[in-house]
């Protein structure tokens, strides 16, 4: 966040002189506006301003330096992200930061199937398909966490051998004094890549190509490599698809939520501890259906009536204007009156 925070500060001398080295106590309440309305347009969306805020606030009040403010710290928490509504991007299907639809998925399922781009970005790339999972968890997979077995089955009556891998996939939010693992199984596509690509120390990194220095950022180049290689076009833009560890994650939910699966289900899936952060996939999926009636309902609303014999008055449109209208003959009934 530091980083970004600086890298953008550049830019702004407008609001800052940039004629000397930045000290906190340049900072106001309108560089920290400009800084929230800037990360509204990034990846990050408003997250970059909170952390910011958490720095500044513990530096005016644990650090206790003379260039932190604590009535400026106190002012800031009351500062919000205008529009920023949580779970937005899979709630709203996002097409270019929420889930992969139906047929992004299968451009990018079809572009591993034909090995295209270099080993390393199919395996960046295939494991966040599979798993969802975190990109810091990835980038702190050792090679030891990749196990293969064999497990034997029967088979029309016949004995079979079959290869099946398994990675544990260290917990990022649970970090305690042990190391905390889920164990995921993966595809055999997925763990004979992997295999070949992993080195002999059981002690280093899975993925021990990318950057050390900023390993995550360097996954999401490799997935930017693999939809460029591959020439990846999303049919909701048009455009060359845009491929993200988050939009891999969200994907994940999404689809288990189409799938029926219950919110303790989708947290354990995506390994949440509890369900509060879960709950936008469900809703995102009753959303998606809802959408769907919207645009079909007024289409086959009239056939639907015509099938349940629904009886309609002369003067009602049509459902088909080239048919010409059944009359239903009936007789008036009469009931017999009772004399007197």
């Amino acid at each position: 966040m530091l980083r970004r925070f600086f890298r953008w500060l550049r830019d702004q001398s407008s609001l800052v002189s940039t004629a000397e080295p930045f000290r906190w106590a340049m900072a106001d309440g309108k560089l920290f506006r400009a800084f929230l309305e800037h990360g509204l347009n990034t990846g990050e969306q408003g997250n970059d301003f909170a952390r910011l805020r958490d720095f500044y606030s513990w530096g005016a009040f644990v650090h206790g330096g003379p260039d932190f403010d604590k009535q400026l710290a106190l002012s800031l928490r009351a500062v919000r992200a205008r529009g920023n509504i949580k779970g937005a991007a899979v709630r709203f299907m996002d097409p270019i930061k929420g889930p992969l639809d139906e047929s992004e998925q299968r451009a990018v399922i079809e572009a591993l199937q034909a090995a295209l781009g270099t080993p390393e970005d199919r395996a960046v790339v295939m494991i966040h398909l599979e798993l969802g999972i975190n990109p810091n968890s990835c980038v702190r997979l050792k090679n030891r966490d990749l196990a293969k077995f064999e497990v034997k089955t029967v088979e029309s009556g016949r004995s079979m051998t079959k290869i099946r891998y398994q990675i544990a996939v260290p917990r990022v939010k649970k970090r305690k004094e042990f190391r905390e693992v889920k164990l995921r199984p993966v595809s055999n596509e997925l763990g004979s890549l992997l295999e070949g690509l992993r080195g002999e120390d059981q002690g280093s990194p899975l993925f021990h190509w990318l950057c050390q220095t900023y390993p995550e950022h360097d996954i999401s180049k490799a997935m930017r490599r693999f939809a460029e290689h591959s020439n990846l076009i999303s049919l909701r833009t048009g455009r060359s698809l845009v491929l993200a560890p988050r939009r891999f994650r969200y994907t994940l939910g999404t689809e288990a939520a189409k799938d029926g699966a219950s919110p303790a289900r989708i947290a354990e899936l995506l390994d949440h501890s509890d369900l509060q952060n879960v709950r936008v996939y469900v809703e995102a999926s009753s959303y998606v259906i809802d959408q769907l009636g919207k645009e079909f309902d007024h289409v086959f609303e009239p056939i639907a009536r015509r099938f349940r014999g629904t009886i309609i008055d002369s003067h009602t449109k049509p459902a088909f204007p080239g048919v010409p209208p059944k009359i239903v003959p009936f007789n008036v009934v009469s009931l017999a009156r009772s004399a007197g």
